[in-house]
This record gives structure tokens, C-alpha cells and sequence, in this order.
């Protein structure tokens, strides 16, 4: 089964994109098949990894949210990282929202469109920094969501609104939709902000919260722009360690969420399984 993971967030600006990229890479070290799906209209991952001239030659993910008939096989490309594959998207996706919004079955055209791909171990969503019709439509889509908080008093603001949108889209279209992990992003410990709205943070979220931060520092913008994980350009520096181990704390917890727990009823003799999450 695909275990499909999408980084959200309320406000731009908390380091969503470079954990899509750098957990992608991660994981591909690790010899996962990634499918990236670009769900962002900004495309920003998309010309970190194609290049903006190649991109403009190439379909995209509002071509599938438009065309259901479509294979989206069609529409996946390789990428510089290994085992790591995208679906890219271009600015002309803004437009899908107000094409589906009164579409009955729009919020779940996405998900559709996920169900028909194969070969790939995770797929891994980026969205736009905001709670409308293209992010409220990878809740319905994924199984699971990581939260980026940039330690700034917008972000916690903003945690609210997120929170309540993750809970009444559970609640009505998708029931196995789980919060994975919060993580604490562009991190600078000297600072003693930074450590009271971590503290915030882990107040409100409890154990959600990732146990590894990743930290502020340019080498993160120097390897996307060479379209690689930090990991692949600087191995041994601090924020290639930290999003190794990151990576390493989602395969633990995802398998922990998928763990099928099979039971003897002994009442009915029959064997029941666990819904897998």
C-alpha cells in the first residue's frame, strides 16, 4: 500500500517545500520508490527540481485534476534524486479550484487520481500556504500530514485554524487521515524566542511533535538549488544529519500508524484486522 504524506501549513514561509524535497531525498537514500505531487500553483518545487524551462514544457497536475480520464503515469518525470519522481505543477493550477469547487465530487478528485497510481512506496504532497480547495483536497487524499511551524508568532496563530480545518475534514470525508508529526523548522537555539514558542508548540501538540528540529542555515537554499537534499551536497553538516534523522523518526512512526493488529473474536470464531490508518 502507498503511504501518501502531505506537508500543510496555514501561512507560507515555514519550510514545507524543503522538507518535501529533503525527506523525498531521505528517503530515496534508503531505496523507497517516491512520487512527488506538486499541489502548490507557486510550483516553487517543481523549479527546484525540473528547472523552470523544462518545466514549461512538460504537463502537469492540473492537467489530472481537469481531465479524469487521464493516466497520471503520463504526467510523472525523474528527477536528480535517486528513486525520487514528480508530478509537477505550473501557475495555470490556480484556476482548477473554481472549475471544481461546485463539483460535487470535486474535494475528491485528488484522491482519485492517487488511487491510480502504482510502483511507488510513498507519495509525497506539497500545497500552497493557505486552507482552500486544493490543500483541504490532500486531506481527503492522504493518510497522513506533517505540520511545518516556523518558530515565529504567526505561525502559532495560524495553528488554530489549521487544526480545526485537519479535524472537520476527518471528521466528514476522510476518517484515516491522521496528524504524523509536528515539526520545528529553521530553528536557531540561541535565540530565547525560539525556545518559548517551541515550548508553546509542544504544549499544544504534546507528543506530535518531532523530537529532531531542523535548523536555519543557507547550505538548505545551496542544495535546492542544486534540485538535491541537503544530504547530497553537504553529507556530514548539521542539517544533513538533522533531516536523516527526521526521516528516520516518519518510517518509525508511519510504521507504528500502520501496524495491523489482528485479534481472535473469540465470541464469533472469526479473525478481525485494524483498519489500517
Amino acid at each position: 500500500m502507498i503511504k501518501i504524506i502531505t506537508q500543510v501549513t496555514q501561512k507560507g514561509g515555514n519550510g514545507k517545500t524543503s522538507i518535501t524535497l529533503n525527506i523525498s531525498y531521505e528517503l530515496g537514500r534508503r531505496g523507497f520508490k517516491i512520487l512527488l505531487i506538486d499541489d502548490d500553483p507557486q510550483a516553487s518545487l517543481s523549479k527546484n527540481i525540473i528547472g523552470e524551462e523544462a518545466l514549461a514544457g512538460v504537463g502537469g497536475i492540473e492537467d489530472l485534476y481537469l481531465n479524469p480520464d487521464l493516466d497520471p503515469h503520463e504526467f510523472i518525470l525523474d528527477t536528480k534524486m535517486e528513486n525520487v519522481s514528480i508530478i509537477p505543477s505550473h501557475s495555470s493550477l490556480a484556476g482548477v479550484p473554481a472549475r471544481l469547487i461546485y463539483d460535487g465530487d470535486g474535494f475528491f478528485t485528488l484522491k482519485n487520481i492517487v488511487k491510480k497510481i502504482s510502483g511507488f512506496d510513498y507519495i509525497l504532497i506539497d500545497t500552497p500556504g493557505n486552507l482552500e480547495f486544493l490543500t483541504l483536497s490532500t486531506f481527503i487524499a492522504s493518510h497522513h500530514l506533517i505540520i511545518p511551524v516556523y518558530p515565529a508568532l504567526y505561525s502559532l496563530l495560524a495553528i488554530n485554524d489549521l487544526t480545526t480545518s485537519i479535524e472537520k475534514m476527518k471528521r466528514n470525508y476522510n476518517a484515516d487521515v491522521n496528524i504524523l508529526g509536528v515539526v520545528l523548522t529553521m530553528m536557531d537555539r540561541r535565540a530565547n524566542l525560539y525556545k518559548e514558542i517551541e515550548d508553546e508548540v509542544k504544549s499544544f501538540f504534546g507528543d506530535k511533535v518531532f523530537a529532531i528540529s531542523t535548523s536555519r542555515t543557507v547550505k538548505s537554499e545551496e542544495a535546492t538549488l542544486q534540485s538535491i537534499g541537503v544530504s547530497g551536497l553537504y553529507p556530514e553538516c548539521k542539517l544533513a544529519k538533522e533531516y536523516q534523522a527526521l526521516c528516520d523518526e516518519i518510517i518509525e512512526r508511519i510504521t507504528q500508524n500502520n501496524e495491523v493488529i489482528t485479534q481472535k473474536d473469540t465470541d464469533s470464531g472469526k479473525i478481525t484486522q485494524n483498519k489500517e490508518v
